[in-house]
């Protein structure tokens, strides 16, 4: 058995979350004032994903780097594996903003795509 402490951010309230894990599951859960944080704690605890947001360089004349994000949450074990892929990619401008910079790919299994237009 085991306790974890988590705070909820699914709304405004930030509730403070006890969580006690018993044979790979949520066996009690205190804290929460709705039911958001039942399914947070359950997300954050057994897959707990992230909006992966870095830079990429970038051939410009006003710019060497790029912002970018995924698209969606991805898993936080799989983020370093991506940031090691877009390591090795350089766009040109011009670039839009939500552009895609890479498609999914067996790291990346989300687009990660351009967070701001860049016109020369």
């Amino acid at each position: 058995m085991e306790n974890k402490k988590l705070t909820c951010i699914s709304c405004p309230e930030g509730c403070i979350l006890d969580a006690v894990i018993d044979d790979c599951r949520i066996s009690s859960i205190s804290g929460n004032k709705c039911k958001k944080g039942l399914v947070f704690a359950e997300t954050e605890i057994f897959n707990p994903t992230r909006i992966l947001t870095t830079t990429i360089r970038i051939d410009s004349e006003d710019y060497s780097r790029l912002p970018v994000r995924s698209s969606v949450a991805v898993p936080k074990n799989d983020i370093f594996t991506i940031i090691s892929e877009l390591k090795k990619i350089k766009v040109k401008a011009p670039i839009k903003m939500g552009d895609i910079v890479l498609k999914k790919s067996s790291s990346a299994k989300t687009a990660i795509i351009a967070s701001m237009s860049i016109e020369k």
